[in-house]
């Protein structure tokens, strides 16, 4: 994808060719097909529950907006789910603007249209705003337009443009920070997966080998393309190129630079859905040569019957952790336990049944969700069997691994980007308390405005400071002054000894106490700006001066305020991997 390309006004894609009919569902739900040959009471016999990749209606699926929304991974293309299954699984409540849902829902979905919709509201918004205020912020919205483009120099004008206008702009703050982390560059490779993911929903495989070719000529090095590529095979059945994809996908997993970035939505599910299908093949082949590859050399990169196993675990879990609705989430966390147990992490897949067993599975769910769960305590107990060996230790996700640490190098970002403003903050104190000096309309102006707000003036521990260190001055003065001379002899001398002793003592304690005033001084002089940014931030200051610093200072304090929503979502996402992780 060319640099700057735009997203969001893309020409809608082609209708895509007549679909053959979709197969009829299927009538097995996942299970696996070790179980004990006797038959048992209250139970499905295996050969009823067994994977059938291949009937899956999904891989000739409608339209999206025709597909059901949740289930899919489970049930079969059936009635929509109940309305609380379109819950969104969040932190963050579904924003009320209308820009900033078509811009997350870009960002969080995929979704290619969302972008030109919001270019055309903010467009307006800006030709229709009444004051500075409201210009500022449809400008730092199509600031953010353009670094989801990936046109860094477009944006960081337009977010400085609204800042001019309106200094604690937050979506400009957030357009710059997100600019100096280098999210630019990365724009373009944001976009072509969301191009991805809209192909893959369509369900077209010539649209989708389009741009997939596309994607992988302008980024070689990421496993998304071949993901695809896997679906595609596994639409025209052809066992080679469904290797060969997972291959190199499997190569390449997990992203080198898009680790926390899935497909979005459904897309997600129906993947990881087929992933964990396709690694748990060999079950059904009690091929015991086979089956060992799910246990043995699981790092290997030419092993694709694990590669697949944890890519779907992988993904499952990336997913999740970013958010989902309620219906994709059972889907993707039901899905995640199967995987497990396709790598024969028996233990460790049992949380999973039990998470997806509590977020409302239909009866036919629930049902997979039982045998599910049958199976893997059969499986755990079949040790006497070929290629079955129980995995009894943590499972080490690579998605999780490299969702931690993108996760973690963010939040240590977040500190540095706060410690460095927080320098300049106190930077700025320190020049208005100098030229408070010598200024006093501008002392007293500060010093009125705290004492009507009822706060202690900020300019009072600076002054107790510089009147110590004016005394400091003078008694050290005062020790160089010449002293009367002693009389001569023995006497004389040691008089003499004990003076200059005494002499070098008191300057010593003086340096101490000058040392520790500066100090003082200095910290008092840097808080300062804070006091303005923070504690009056409300006053409607007369000196020149105080207006330019007040309005610096904003912008900083708005730059703390996003810091800190930064670090909240961060931790947010940490907490949820961990809840996939289980």
């Amino acid at each position: 994808m060319p640099e700057g390309a735009t997203v969001g006004a893309a020409a809608p894609a082609p209708a895509p060719p007549p679909r053959p009919p979709a197969p009829e569902a299927p009538k097995d739900y996942g299970g696996l097909d070790l179980l004990p040959d006797e038959p048992e009471p209250e139970r499905a016999a295996p050969d009823e529950f067994l994977p059938e990749v291949e009937a899956d209606p999904r891989l000739a699926a409608p339209a999206p907006e025709a597909r059901p929304r949740a289930g899919g991974g489970l049930a079969r293309a059936a009635a929509a789910p109940p309305p609380a299954d379109d819950e969104p699984v969040d932190d963050e409540p579904a924003p009320a603007d209308p820009v900033i849902a078509a811009l997350r829902r870009f960002e969080r979905q995929g979704d290619v249209a969302a972008l030109g919709e919001a270019e055309r509201l903010l467009r307006q918004e800006l030709a229709q705003a009444p004051h500075a205020v409201a210009a500022a912020a449809a400008t730092a919205g199509l600031a953010r337009v353009e670094l989801l483009r990936g046109r860094a120099p477009a944006a960081s004008k337009l977010a400085a443009d609204a800042l001019a206008r309106d200094p604690a702009n937050p979506l400009a703050v957030e357009v710059l920070v997100r600019l100096g982390r280098g999210e630019a560059e990365l724009a373009p490779l944001h976009a072509a997966i969301a191009h991805l993911r809209e192909a893959i929903d369509r369900r077209d495989p010539q649209q989708l080998r389009a741009m997939t070719d596309r994607f992988r000529k302008a980024f070689p090095d990421e496993p998304h393309p071949y993901l695809a590529l896997f679906l595609v095979a596994r639409m025209g059945q052809d066992g080679r190129a469904v290797e060969g994809a997972l291959q190199e996908a499997w190569r390449r997993f997990p992203s080198p630079r898009a680790a926390t970035v899935p497909f979005g939505g459904a897309v997600d599910a129906d993947l990881v859905d087929m992933l964990v299908g396709w690694g748990r093949e060999v079950f059904k082949d009690k091929d015991g040569a086979r089956l060992k590859k799910t246990v043995e050399d699981v790092d290997d990169r030419e092993n694709v019957i694990a590669g697949s196993l944890r890519m779907g675990v992988a993904l499952a879990r990336v997913a999740l952790a970013r958010g989902q609705p309620r219906g994709v989430a059972r889907r993707l966390t039901f899905a995640l336990g199967r995987g497990l147990v396709g790598l024969q992490y028996y233990d460790a897949a049992l949380p999973y049944f039990g998470k997806a067993s509590s977020m409302g599975p239909d009866a036919d769910e629930a049902k997979a969700i039982s045998n599910e769960r049958i199976n893997a305590g059969a499986l755990r107990r079949a040790f006497d069997r070929p290629g079955i060996k129980a995995q009894l230790k943590a499972y080490p996700c690579i998605g999780v691994q490299g969702m931690s640490q993108a996760l973690r190098e963010r939040l240590e970002g977040v500190k540095k980007d706060r410690e460095a403003k927080e320098k300049e903050a106190f930077a700025k104190g320190a020049e208005l308390a100098a030229k408070a000096r010598a200024d006093k309309a501008l002392k007293a102006e500060v010093s009125a405005a705290a004492q009507a707000a009822g706060v202690a003036d900020p300019f009072a521990p600076i002054d107790a400071a510089e009147a110590e260190l004016a005394q400091i001055a003078r008694e050290r003065q005062q020790a160089k002054e010449p002293q009367a001379q002693g009389g001569g002899g023995l006497f004389g001398k040691l008089k003499a000894a004990a003076s200059s002793v005494t002499g070098a003592a008191k300057d010593g304690l003086l340096s101490l106490k000058e040392s520790q005033a500066t100090t003082r001084r200095d910290e008092a002089a840097k808080h300062l700006g804070v006091t303005l940014a923070r504690t009056l931030s409300d006053v409607e200051w007369k000196h020149p001066t105080l207006q330019q610093f007040a309005r610096e200072l904003a912008t900083i304090e708005a730059f703390f305020d996003y810091f800190q929503t930064e670090e909240s979502r961060a931790q947010a996402e940490l907490r949820r991997l961990a809840e996939a992780v289980g």
